[in-house]
């Protein structure tokens, strides 16, 4: 059953022994609790992380926004489209709608990244006590344009001091970012810091990318104009990002059953629950 409750991002104090875990969604939400839920149970369903005797002190955090343009915002940036369409001004609209529905989308990653930052903040603090980890430790799951959330949200935290560590790891999936977000030029660089340093998928920051995937081989680059990291990989032969090449596994598959595809892998080489079981 989904209890989850609202908490105060600028006075929240973590819970002593607790490791925490934030799961961050993309594109197609409500700003509801229930939407947002069901992005994390999309993964626990096919993972089943916590429902390991290991990760019994580890608790859940969601980030609950707004990804869902509505019929309505359709309806408006078409017309607007279609009015500069009849005075000359516009070709084909499409690929501009789709920008422009992209960057509002983006727009509001960003708002809720700067929200999330005094939550990291005290989280960053909270995760420097924390003298002893057993198995992964607190983690961090995007997925999509959460990816470009949540690395909007660890870029400005790492500007103030690249020393504000939050997680054990950090699993950027099938990321709406900018292919050099990541790279010494990106908007993103200092981004993974907040994982610290890889080793493997298990620790630091790892991109789960894939060649193939439709999504943001089509939509986002038509969007965009550009390629996603999802897509190519965090393009940096620096240290603190672990390439993961899902090509094979997930191959075209941005969201539909992507967890799915994954769920042996996570839990094999991330969680490492394949021989645990499973508590009643």
């Amino acid at each position: 059953m989904n209890s989850a409750r609202k908490i105060d991002v600028e006075h929240y104090k973590f819970p002593a022994g607790r490791y925490p875990c934030l799961f961050v969604h993309g594109k197609g939400h409500t700003a509801t609790k229930d939407s947002a839920y069901s992005f994390f149970w999309d993964i626990e369903e096919h993972v089943k992380i916590f429902r390991h005797d290991e990760y019994k002190n580890h608790d859940l955090y969601l980030v609950s926004y707004d990804t869902d343009l509505t019929g309505t915002d359709e309806k408006i940036i078409k017309a607007a489209f279609e009015l500069f369409i009849k005075i000359g001004a516009l070709g084909d609209p499409e690929p501009l709608i789709l920008a422009v529905f992209w960057r509002e989308l983006e727009r509001r990653a960003e708002v809720t990244g700067k929200f999330l930052v005094p939550f990291l903040k005290t989280l960053s603090s909270f995760y420097k006590s924390i003298e002893e980890m057993n198995g992964i430790g607190p983690f961090a799951i995007t997925h999509s344009l959460g990816c470009y959330t949540f690395a909007t949200a660890a870029q400005e935290l790492l500007k103030e001091s690249n020393e504000n560590r939050c997680f054990a790891a950090w699993l950027c999936m099938a990321a709406a970012v900018p292919s050099n977000g990541f790279t010494n030029t990106g908007a993103f660089r200092l981004a993974p810091l907040i994982a610290g340093t890889p080793d493997g998928p298990i620790m630091g920051t790892s991109v789960w990318y894939s060649r193939t995937d439709l999504v943001l081989n089509i939509a986002y680059t038509l969007a965009t104009g550009h390629l996603a990291m999802g897509v190519t990989g965090p393009l940096i032969s620096r240290q603190e990002v672990y390439p993961e090449d899902v090509t094979s596994i997930t191959k075209e598959d941005h969201h539909i059953a992507y967890f799915k595809k994954l769920s042996k892998k996570l839990q094999e080489d991330v969680f490492k629950i394949e021989n645990l079981l499973i508590r009643s």
